[in-house]
């Protein structure tokens, strides 16, 4: 996923918020990727799943 990923202690320390970037501004397979709502619970799954482990 191209966009950010962003968890807020004070309202909910175990939430993460997606933010997604413009879809004309990811690359051609993130586009593919995106317009294929097939695909859009494991975006964002992944994109949880990454920022488990990237240091705050």
């Amino acid at each position: 996923m191209t966009g950010r990923m962003a968890n807020c202690p004070n309202v909910d320390p175990d939430a993460f918020y997606c933010y997604f970037e413009p879809i004309d501004l990811l690359p051609e397979g993130g586009r593919a990727r995106r317009a294929d709502p097939g695909h859009h619970d494991a975006i964002v799954d992944e994109a949880i799943e990454n920022a488990k482990y990237r240091p705050s």
